[in-house]
């Protein structure tokens, strides 16, 4: 009877189960006393809130990527509580995502960027969103509605990936604005988390990481380095 035919052409993409993003209602979002971050978290606060509220404006902000760089401990998912408690007062849809199952548990409603977003497993330059083809799907809808996107741990993902969402944001908009002209808020660390590339090189993970991405370039780097888990350890 003999082995089977290898299939012809390229395979189609593996995607983990979609499903649709959770919008943080408002009720539900921790409330962040501004007045409580240190200088490092108010001054990034005071960066990104003045884009949000560009957007609540209906105005295009001039930056609207961002990109929270700290170690552990170092108040980034504070920043991140700071900023969704102020959405929250003004009213503007967010939704949040992180690279891991782990890292989503950080914040309210989080899920995975491959569920939420729904990218393939696996990636290529040609590989795209479950949802490019289908906007009239109820995640791609939320997407559509939502005007902030927070992505932790984002230093774990695929320049594929960032390109990935920007040209679904893109198409999902209408535009040609970096990831739709949404105000997106990414952190996490170089230092300590980089994507996972099954036998690569050292030189090789380096190459497949967001800051090798075009769309690098838009983004605006917030820096915190005081250890704030320290400074509150007795």
């Amino acid at each position: 009877c003999g082995l089977p035919m290898p299939l012809q052409g390229t395979p189609e993409p593996v995607y983990d189960q979609p499903s649709q993003p959770q919008q943080q209602p408002a009720q539900q979002v921790q409330r962040v006393d501004v007045t409580q971050l240190n200088p490092q978290q108010k001054a990034g606060y005071d960066v990104i809130i003045d884009a949000i509220k560009a957007l609540v404006n209906r105005q295009q902000p001039e930056k609207t990527c961002f990109f929270v760089s700290g170690p552990g401990g170092s108040g980034k998912t504070t920043l991140y509580k700071a900023l969704l408690s102020s959405c929250a007062n003004m009213n503007m849809r967010t939704a949040c995502f992180a690279t891991t199952g782990i890292a989503s548990t950080l914040m309210e409603n989080a899920m995975t960027v491959h569920r939420g977003f729904g990218l393939p497993l696996k990636m290529s330059d040609k590989t795209k969103s479950f949802y490019f083809d289908k906007p009239g799907l109820p995640g791609a809808r939320v997407l559509y509605s939502t005007a902030v996107i927070f992505i932790d741990e984002v230093t774990m993902m695929q320049k594929q990936a960032l390109r990935m969402i920007n040209d679904l944001l893109q198409k999902l908009m209408n535009n040609d604005l970096p990831f739709g002209g949404k105000v997106i808020v990414v952190g996490g660390d170089f230092r300590q988390l980089l994507p996972v590339v099954p036998g690569a090189s050292r030189e090789n993970v380096v190459n497949e990481c967001i800051i090798r991405s075009p769309l690098w370039s838009n983004f605006t780097v917030i820096k915190l380095t005081k250890n704030m888990r320290a400074a509150l350890d007795p």
